[in-house]
C-alpha cells in the first residue's frame, strides 16, 4: 500500500502527529513510513503489538448522518434517535463517505452514546461558558458537600499524603482486624475512608450518591473493585514457577472467574438501574488466572519477531517494508524459518493476510487477518536450526488455549450483557506483564462491537514510552476497519510496581525517564485522539495542567462539550474542584466509583494509595481549598 493517501491524512491533523513523532523521539517520515524495529527480549515485560508504524491507509472520511451543523471542528455532526450516526459496516461506510478536501481536517461523527437518553449528564442550571474555566472556586467545587464531608475529606487526603500510613496500610488493615475483630475495624473504615472513595456496598447505598453527582452534571463510572496480581508472590517463588516445565491452572481459579463473570453483570445492572448514562469498569485479571495472562502475554511479545524478521534486511536482501511485503518476501522468508512448509501453503497463507489483493502486505493487514491461535500455531513449526526454534516452547499449550478460550467466552459474555443494557464497559490497563494478552482481547472486542458507536474503551497508559505510538497503531486499524475508537487516558497507576520489577528482571526501564516526558505524550494523546473521526475519549486526569490543556484543544477545534464525544472523569474523593467544575459548566465529567464488600474493596484502596502516594502528597492545592471552605463555613456558621 502506498503512503501518500495517509500522508495527506497525516498534514490535515497538523501538528499532532508530528507531536507524536517528537514525543516518540522519531521524525515525522519515521512515525508514517518506517517500521520501528524494537528488541522484544530486551523489553519483555512491554507489549509490541504495534511493532510496524506504517501510515498508508486512505484519507478518514465522514459518514454521511441525517442532520449537520456548519461548526467547524471536532465531533460536527448530529444523528437522529432512530438512526445511527456512523454504518454499521466498513463497506458501508466507505460507500457513503466523503473524504475531506485537501488540507482540511475531516469531519467526524458524533457517537450516538455521547449523550445517552434519559441522562444527559447536564443539569438544567449547568453553563457552556467561552471563557476560561475557574477551578480555583470552592462554591462550585464543594457546593454539594456538608461541612462534616468536608472534615472528613482533609482528614482523609491529609493522612494519604503519610508515607509511612500509605506504605504501611495493608498489614495494619489486617492487624487491627485480627486484634479488634472485623466488624469493629470495617465498620470505622466504612465511615471515615470507605465513605470518602467509594460509593458503597450495594445499589440502595449507590442511588443517593449517584443522584447527587448527576445534579451536578456529572456521571458515574460504576467498578466493582476486584483484582489479581501474580507479583504478590516472593520473587523467589516466581523464580521457581518459571522453572517448572509444565505450567498447571486448578479448577478452583476457573470457577472464581466464572464467578467474577455475575459480579460483573451484577455492575452492569447497577449502572443500568442506577445511571443510564453511567459506565461500567471491568478487570480482565478477574476474568482469567494471572498466571495464564502473564504467559500469554509472554507469548505473545515472542510472536512480535515474526513480523520483524520479514522486514529486516536477510543475506542482502532489503525487504520492502516501508510500501509491505510482496509474495517474493513471504516466499523467502518462509523457506528460510519454516523449511517444512510448502510453496503451496505459503501461497495460500499470503492470500489469506493480503486481504485487499494489492500485492503488499503491512502490519495492521498482518494483525488484522491472522488469528493469534494461528501465529502460535505457526511458530511451532519453525524449523529446528532456526533464530524461532529456541522460543517455541514458550508458545501456549493446549490446555492454555483452552483457558484462552474460557476467558474469552466470559469477556464475551459480559460485554453481550453490556451491549443489551447499552452500557458502555471501559477495560482497565494493569501491569505491562499483562497488558499484551489484554489489549489483544479488546482489539478483537472493539472490532466486533464497536461498528456502530463506542461500546468499549480501550485504556492508555500514557507514562509508558510506547504509548502515543500505539495509540498512533490503533487509530489507524480502527480507520481501516471501520470500528469506532474508543479510549481512556490516564498517566499510570503501577510505575513504582513496573519499576521495581524491570530493574529486577534486566530489562529497560519501561516508563518515561521524567514526569515531564509523561505530561507531552499524554497531551500528544489528547491531540492525536481529538483529530481523529468517529472516536470518544475520556481524559481520566487529576492534572489541572492536562485538564485545562484538553479543554482549551476542544474549544480551538468547536468540539461541542456535550456532544462532542471528549468526557473527564476523577477518582471519587479527589480532584472535586477539577470533576465538578467541568460538570457545572457542561462538559461531560465522570466520577469514577468504586464500591463492594468495604472488605473487598480495601485491598483496591490500598493499592490506590500505595501506586498513588506521590500524586496525593502533591495535593496540597486541594487541601487548601478544602480548608479555606471550611474556615469560611464557619465563620459564617454554615454548619450543615
Amino acid at each position: 500500500m502506498a503512503t501518500a493517501p495517509l500522508r495527506a491524512w497525516a498534514a490535515a491533523r497538523g501538528p499532532a502527529l508530528l507531536s507524536a513523532a517528537r514525543c516518540h523521539g522519531t521524525s515525522m517520515t519515521t512515525l508514517l513510513a518506517q517500521h520501528q524495529h524494537r528488541a522484544a527480549l530486551s523489553s519483555a515485560a512491554m507489549y509490541m503489538r504495534s511493532s510496524h508504524p506504517h501510515a498508508n491507509a486512505a484519507p478518514p472520511a465522514t459518514a454521511t448522518t441525517t442532520t449537520t451543523t456548519t461548526t467547524t471542528g471536532f465531533h460536527k455532526t448530529t444523528p437522529t434517535d432512530s438512526e445511527p450516526a456512523v454504518t454499521a459496516t466498513k463497506e458501508a461506510h466507505m460507500s457513503t463517505a466523503t473524504a475531506p478536501a485537501a488540507g482540511q481536517a475531516p469531519t467526524p461523527a458524533v457517537d450516538p452514546t455521547s449523550a445517552p437518553p434519559h441522562d444527559t449528564g447536564a443539569p438544567a442550571h449547568a453553563t457552556m461558558s467561552a471563557d476560561k474555566l475557574d477551578f480555583s472556586d470552592p462554591s462550585q467545587a464543594f457546593q454539594t458537600k456538608s461541612l462534616y464531608d468536608l472534615v472528613l475529606a482533609y482528614g482523609v487526603l491529609k493522612l494519604c499524603t503519610v508515607r509511612q500510613i500509605v506504605e504501611n496500610a495493608g498489614p495494619l488493615y489486617k492487624k487491627t482486624r485480627a486484634v479488634f475483630g472485623a466488624r469493629l475495624v470495617d465498620g470505622i473504615v466504612k465511615g471515615t475512608f470507605f465513605r470518602h472513595f467509594c460509593a458503597g456496598e450495594n445499589e440502595d447505598e449507590l442511588r443517593p450518591i449517584v443522584a447527587e453527582l448527576r445534579a451536578s452534571g456529572i456521571g458515574s463510572i460504576m467498578d466493582y473493585a476486584a483484582e489479581a496480581d501474580l507479583e504478590d508472590k516472593p520473587e523467589d517463588v516466581l523464580e521457581e514457577e518459571q522453572r517448572l516445565s509444565a505450567r498447571t491452572y486448578d479448577y478452583i481459579d476457573e470457577s472464581h472467574c466464572d464467578a467474577n463473570v455475575e459480579n460483573f453483570k451484577t455492575c452492569i445492572e447497577n449502572v443500568h438501574n442506577v445511571t443510564p448514562a453511567g459506565i461500567a469498569a471491568i478487570k480482565v485479571t478477574a476474568l482469567g488466572h494471572p498466571d495464564l495472562l502473564k504467559q500469554l502475554s509472554t507469548a505473545i511479545i515472542q510472536t512480535q519477531w515474526l513480523f520483524d524478521l520479514f522486514a529486516k534486511r536477510e543475506e542482502g536482501v532489503e525487504h520492502h517494508h516501508a510500501d509491505g511485503l510482496t509474495e517474493e518476501d513471504f516466499q523467502r522468508f518462509f523457506h528460510q524459518y519454516f523449511p517444512d512448509i510448502s510453496d503451496q501453503e505459503i501461497h495460500d497463507f499470503y492470500n489469506l493476510v493480503d486481504s485487499d489483493r494489492n500485492g503488499r502486505v503491512d502490519f495492521v493487514e498482518w494483525t488484522h487477518n491472522l488469528h493469534i491461535e494461528d501465529i502460535w500455531e505457526l511458530m511451532r513449526r519453525a524449523g529446528p536450526h532456526t533464530p524461532l526454534a529456541h522460543i517455541t516452547h514458550e508458545m501456549p499449550t493446549e490446555r492454555e488455549l483452552e483457558l484462552l478460550r474460557n476467558l474469552q467466552r466470559r469477556l464475551t459474555e459480559v460485554v453481550e450483557y453490556a451491549e443489551k443494557h447499552r452500557v458502555r464497559l471501559m477495560i482497565d490497563a494493569e501491569q505491562t506483564y499483562f497488558q499484551p494478552i489484554i489489549d489483544n482481547l479488546v482489539l478483537g472486542l472493539q472490532r466486533k462491537y464497536n461498528k456502530v458507536y463506542g461500546l468499549i474503551y480501550q485504556t492508555y497508559q500514557c507514562y509508558l514510552k510506547d504509548a502515543v505510538l500505539r495509540i498512533t497503531h490503533d487509530l489507524e486499524r480502527a480507520q481501516r476497519e471501520g470500528w469506532w475508537f474508543a479510549a481512556k487516558l490516564v498517566r499510570g497507576a503501577y510505575m513504582e510496581a513496573e519499576r521495581k520489577l524491570a530493574e529486577q528482571r534486566g530489562y529497560p526501564d519501561p516508563i518515561h525517564d521524567t514526569i515531564e516526558d509523561t505530561h507531552a505524550a499524554y497531551n500528544r494523546a489528547i491531540q492525536l485522539l481529538m483529530d481523529f473521526p468517529r472516536c470518544n475519549v475520556l481524559i481520566a486526569s487529576h492534572n489541572q495542567d492536562s485538564v485545562e490543556f484538553a479543554v482549551e484543544e476542544m474549544k480551538r477545534r468547536g468540539i461541542d462539550p456535550q456532544t462532542g464525544g471528549v468526557c473527564f472523569a476523577q477518582l471519587r474523593g479527589m480532584s472535586d474542584h477539577l470533576t465538578y467544575t467541568l460538570g457545572l459548566n457542561g462538559y461531560k465529567a465522570y466520577k469514577y466509583v468504586p464500591y463492594g464488600p468495604v472488605n473487598e474493596v480495601m485491598p483496591y484502596l490500598i493499592r490506590r494509595a500505595h501506586e498513588n502516594s506521590g500524586m496525593l502528597g502533591g495535593a496540597s492545592h486541594e487541601l487548601t481549598m478544602i480548608s479555606n471552605e471550611i474556615k469560611r463555613r464557619i465563620k459564617n456558621f454554615q454548619f450543615a
